[in-house]
């Protein structure tokens, strides 16, 4: 990972207090290096600071950002969604981001935002109470959540996303996005920085085999792979990527 710009900033926010804002800011200037961080910070203030009624709640904070012109994106896979400095210029952001925003302004005004990571939609929670950031509404109650297996969640019971886990999931939209498009460099930076954050790398490392594959490139992807069945969580698993490891070996040396 010695190759990545900003590797040195993520390894001190594992180190430290992993903020969510922090951890985001970084992915701001992953995306564009040129990033303000400080004008971003300024925004959040100058938001925080700019309201004209009490803000005291999740209720009063959704209705103040989407006052002012916030709200979810239109062209939804977009990388830019994810970097607060174009959140905050253009108003728009997906889940994820207008998350950070809540947590930004309201933890200034003194509200507890906290970001949930429920699968497919990213939500927050704002002194206890459920909230949709990328309409910036109040969750409804009438409605159903549910898991993967379609069975009813525990609204209280869901879980609350730790910085680490927030930004980990950024560099999974970027990654994604990244790699529709075929930019396997960034996709496969995005896996680099993963692999800084997580206690779990083997995950990350099984796609950046898939990545090398769709690069074309052999080696590394071998190389990956066996870091991928070093990091195997059974056995089952760990045969059928040394199969899997096989197979590429037996492929030709440039692979298309």
């Amino acid at each position: 990972m010695d190759n990545l710009k900003f590797s040195d900033e993520f390894y001190s926010f594992v180190r430290g207090k992993q903020d969510p804002v922090a951890g985001a800011l970084l992915v701001s200037r992953v995306i564009d290096g040129d990033t303000d961080l400080m004008w971003i910070e300024q925004e959040f203030e100058r938001l925080a600071h700019g309201c004209t009624e009490e803000v005291c709640d999740a209720k009063s904070l959704c209705d103040y950002l989407r006052g002012q012109g916030f709200g979810g994106s239109e062209n939804y896979f977009r990388q830019e969604n994810s970097s607060l400095n174009f959140v905050l210029r253009q108003k728009e952001g997906i889940p994820i981001s207008l998350a950070i925003l809540l947590m930004g302004v309201g933890r200034i005004l003194g509200l507890l935002v906290e970001g949930i990571n429920y699968p497919g939609h990213f939500l927050a929670r704002v002194e206890g109470v459920l909230v949709d950031p990328f309409s910036l509404q109040v969750f409804d109650a009438s409605k159903r959540l549910v898991n993967s297996e379609n069975e009813l969640i525990d609204v209280g019971a869901l879980n609350v996303a730790s910085g680490r886990d927030i930004v980990m999931r950024m560099f999974n939209n970027l990654r994604q996005i990244a790699s529709d498009k075929g930019d396997y460099t960034n996709a496969l930076d995005y896996c680099g920085y993963q692999l800084i954050l997580t206690e779990e790398p083997f995950p990350v490392y099984v796609e950046r085999v898939s990545l090398w594959l769709a690069a074309g490139v052999k080696e590394m992807a071998l190389h990956d792979l066996e870091k991928s069945i070093s990091h195997a969580p059974t056995i089952e698993v760990r045969s059928k990527l040394e199969r899997h490891r096989a197979t590429i070996e037996a492929s030709p040396s440039k692979l298309h």
